[in-house]
């Protein structure tokens, strides 16, 4: 008996089996009617078998498709080179060789070349192709036709971001080593306002080889801030060391065309204020340098050398004059402070006293000046005599001779001393307060046998 297939059988079968089924019987055998029938249930199993085949077929193929994508996605992304690792190195030179520092083997790898990217990814797409197929796929050719041109689409979009993305590092790290050379230029520029327009043209150049990476706009923007930048760090150097010259420069407008108004103001105003620091400063030190003239003098020094004003410390004819009347009163009592070296105490303040100069008198500033120096070295020689009054009395002549005449004889030794002591006594002295002995000879006594050191 024929046995008829049914649909589990026929979705089992293959494609050739259905299209030649086994069956072999006729109209003769069953009827022209039965026959009929039969013949039309064959042909509509014949088409439900490649209805089921055609949508298997499709699963293959999305199956293939999607596989292939996704492939595509970890094969095609790796062929974009990874990112360079770490800043600039701080000595490289924008435009010029490759820059150690800017890579991990130091060397910078070429820029991304989209057709390069292109063909290497076709080879890719083979090899992804070609291995779908040796892991038992059977896509169609149009399948396989619409992976590719999927893939070609795909790494077609990822060669353009890869040149783009490798474009933008590129022009970061052009623009941070332009920073830094920019950087070494301006602070050249603080050292001499004469090197500014050889930095000015070694930063325009820097400047310019950037332009494959900046817009026109952000060119002329960072033109504009180099000029600006080295110019102002060259007159911030000369205002630390010349305030009046850089503030003559800028008021001639030496460099102007590089400044914008509100910086040259700026830097006019702090050039200003330096240059009257400094003649303050100078007027100072020209003050203490006089001063320490006329004390010297009034020491009896002979002739001491006049000090040199500095440059920005220009007398005007006032402090001249009263340099000139401080001068003379100070010769006048050039030796009065020897004088006084050995006149008592008491004796020697009521000599300074009667040398103070009335109020209202003519010339009364100036000579109290000299006054006021005369009081101060005077204070001092009798503090010296009250700290040491020993080692002051050797400084009598007939004293000193005493001692070094006495030698190691102890009998005249003992009148050296009874000399000094004498003198101690004559200057004003205390009793309670004279010495035998001076103060380095006391300290090098005690000092031999341990004990502490007296002031």
């Amino acid at each position: 008996m024929v046995r008829i297939p049914g649909p589990e059988q026929v979705g089992r079968a293959s494609l050739d089996r259905l299209r030649t089924p086994p069956v072999r019987a006729d109209a003769k055998d069953f009827g022209a009617d039965i026959g009929s029938a039969l013949e039309g249930f064959g042909a509509s199993v014949v088409e439900m078998g490649e209805l089921l085949l055609e949508r298997r077929q499709k699963a293959e193929d999305a199956a293939f498709i999607n596989k292939g994508l996704s492939d595509g996605d970890e094969r095609l992304g790796g062929l974009n080179r990874p990112e360079p690792e770490g800043p600039p190195a701080e000595d490289s030179v924008p435009g010029e060789n490759p820059r150690p520092g800017d890579h991990k083997d130091g060397v910078p790898p070429p820029p991304v070349d989209a057709k390069d990217f292109l063909k290497r990814s076709s080879v890719v797409i083979d090899e992804i192709i070609a291995s779908l197929q040796k892991q038992g796929m059977r896509p169609t050719q149009e399948a396989i036709n619409q992976l590719r041109q999927q893939l070609q689409l795909k790494s077609g979009v990822v060669a353009a971001r890869a040149a783009y993305e490798d474009h933008q590092a590129r022009g970061t790290r052009y623009v941070d080593g332009l920073n830094v050379s920019l950087g070494k230029l301006n602070a050249q520029a603080r050292n001499s306002l004469e090197d500014l327009p050889r930095l000015l043209e070694e930063g325009t150049s820097a400047v310019q080889r950037s332009s494959a990476f900046l817009d026109e706009a952000a060119l002329a923007s960072k033109m504009a801030m180099m000029g600006a930048g080295i110019v102002t760090a060259g007159y911030i150097g000369l205002i630390e060391r010349d305030p009046e010259r850089a503030a003559k420069s800028l008021e001639n407008g030496e460099f102007g065309e590089f400044l914008p108004e509100r910086t040259t103001k700026q830097l006019l105003d702090f050039a200003k204020k330096g240059a009257e620091q400094q003649k303050i400063v100078s007027r100072n030190a020209a003050e203490i340098g006089w001063q320490d003239w006329i004390t010297r003098l009034l020491k009896g020094e002979e002739d001491p050398p006049v000090p040199d004003d500095p440059p920005s410390a220009t007398l005007d004819d006032r402090t001249r004059n009263a340099r000139a009347a401080q001068e003379e009163a100070a010769r006048k009592h050039a030796f009065t402070l020897k004088a006084w070296r050995f006149v008592p105490s008491d004796d020697v303040r009521r000599e300074l006293a009667s040398l103070k100069p009335k109020r209202g008198s003519k010339g009364f500033a100036n000579e109290s000046f000299v006054f006021k120096k005369l009081e101060e070295v005077t204070n001092d020689m009798l503090a010296e005599r009250a700290k040491d009054p020993a080692e002051f009395a050797m400084g009598n002549p007939r004293v000193r001779e005493a001692f070094e005449t006495a030698g190691d004889d102890p009998s005249r030794r003992s009148q050296a001393v009874a000399l000094n002591l004498s003198l101690q006594e004559a200057l004003g002295i205390a009793e309670a307060d004279r010495r035998v002995l001076t103060n380095a000879e006391v300290n090098g006594f005690i000092a031999q046998y341990g004990v502490a050191e007296m002031d």
